[in-house]
């Protein structure tokens, strides 16, 4: 079993394009899985439906939220799947598996008012950059990190990122963050001479207050978490993303546009959105109203 979820690992990165975060998410989970097969003495190849919920019991005792549980069903629903098509095994156990219907929460946004608040709290002109680009453009914190001057097109103001499955899309930036970005870049060109084309680019952003080194996932969630205390908020990087789309549907946006900007594969996924957009606009009637 093991050999094949290396197998499906590999499909997973190489075939499908899901980026490392989301593979290594499903190998632990899928691990987790094979850690109580082995500790239970059940055979991976065809646990029983009882088998199965005696796990979901499992982590329900450990504490976890419906939501990861019901991740983790699906995680290991579609293994099976992918074991079964390769004949790997005889069928899908996890498919008699009846999940129940997850009504997710709607995310947290920040008031543009207390967005522009937070634009103003960077201290670094590297952190006015990332925050900028997190909220301006909607991107996801893998796709601020794996930015490189390259990705910039000032002239024409837009930004060139690859989101998940490696899909490329161009997000046009603001003139604010155009000159900002501008700004900048002409200043890391000044301090670090670029390297020749043949050597690897470096790291776009990089944290003064660690000797340089470049930023990092956990790094910018510390900021992101530094931010959002002294407004009194508990946020986190996606917060600004929430709160872009969530903001430009109140403005009259397209959801169409919103889904490219967003690189949502489906539509429906966008749609959440509106419905937080709506909760806005009820608030700002009543108070209007009041």
């Amino acid at each position: 079993m093991h050999l094949f979820l290396a197998e499906y690992l590999n499909e997973l990165d190489a075939e499908r394009g899901y980026s490392v975060h989301t593979t290594e998410a499903y190998q632990r989970d899928i691990w987790q899985w094979l850690t109580f097969c082995q500790d239970h003495r059940v055979i991976p190849e065809s646990p029983t439906l009882r088998h199965i919920h005696r796990f979901m019991a499992q982590l329900r005792e450990h504490g976890m939220s419906t939501s990861t549980i019901l991740r983790k069903a699906s995680c290991l629903r579609g293994f099976y799947e992918w074991l079964h098509q390769h004949q790997r095994i005889a069928f899908n156990p996890f498919a008699l598996l009846q999940l129940p219907r997850h009504h997710r929460r709607l995310p947290t946004v920040l008031t543009e008012a207390d967005m522009r608040a937070v634009l103003d709290m960077p201290q670094t002109l590297t952190e006015r950059v990332m925050v900028h680009l997190l909220y301006a453009c909607g991107l996801r914190i893998s796709e601020l990190l794996a930015l490189t001057p390259e990705s910039f097109h000032l002239a024409q103001g837009y930004v060139r990122c690859v989101g998940k499955g490696n899909k490329e899309r161009l997000i046009p930036l603001p003139p604010a963050t155009v000159d900002l970005v501008t700004q900048f870049i002409t200043a890391q060109k000044q301090v670090v001479k670029l390297p020749d084309a043949q050597q690897p680019t470096p790291a776009l952003f990089c944290d003064v207050t660690r000797g340089g080194l470049p930023h990092t996932r956990r790094s910018v969630w510390g900021l992101v978490k530094a931010w959002g205390n002294t407004l009194g908020k508990d946020i986190s990087p996606h917060t600004f993303r929430h709160s872009f789309a969530t903001h430009l549907l109140s403005h009259g946006a397209d959801l169409r546009v919103v889904q490219e900007l967003l690189g949502h594969h489906d539509i429906t996924t966008t749609q959440h959105y509106t419905q937080v957009s709506k909760q806005h606009l009820a608030h700002v009637h009543r108070t209007a109203f009041q």
